[in-house]
């Protein structure tokens, strides 16, 4: 019942993926405008987004022209979603603690060789941590949000690619 609401063609569906990438950063751009500071791997999953948008759009102008140009825009959109899920899911796992943070969470400025300028650097600039979320709504993380959220765009999209395929 529910699978009758999906999008059936491509066009519906680019806008789908594009309308959910929007809410996605929306809702990102909008914590960080409240007060909330993300990570260096809440702003890694906020990549994919971008790109998934960007070739949306391509999607829709080249859909018309160029058969073949469209079904490489559909694989990138598609390998985008993947590159979501991964991102967000690495960020669930150094959330539980499952594997460690990298430097690069640990620490979002790039320390000078001289001591006391470094020491200057540390104290002024506090580390966001990625092993420790900021935002929890009903007991989940953003990152684990996220990870849903990218799952579920991501199955509608594989949805309607198969379905397509096996139709023709």
């Amino acid at each position: 019942m529910l699978l009758k609401l999906l999008p059936k063609s491509e066009v519906p569906l680019l806008l789908f993926i594009f309308i959910g990438s929007l809410i996605a950063l929306s809702g990102a751009y909008l914590a960080e405008f409240i007060g909330f500071e993300p990570c260096i791997l809440c702003l890694y999953q906020r990549i994919p987004y971008w790109c998934a948008i960007f070739l949306c759009l391509m999607g829709i102008l080249a859909r018309a022209n160029n058969k073949k140009l469209f079904g490489f825009i559909l694989l990138a959109i598609g390998l985008a979603l993947l590159c979501e899920i991964g991102i967000a899911f690495y960020h669930v796992l150094v959330e539980h603690h499952i594997i460690r943070e990298t430097t690069e969470c640990a620490s979002s400025i790039n320390l000078s060789d001289n001591p006391k300028i470094a020491l200057e650097q540390l104290s002024a600039t506090p580390a966001i941590s990625c092993a420790h979320p900021e935002i929890i709504i009903l007991g989940v993380s953003m990152a684990e949000w996220n990870l849903l959220y990218s799952l579920f765009l991501t199955l509608i999209f594989l949805h309607n690619r198969l379905t397509n395929v096996t139709r023709r």
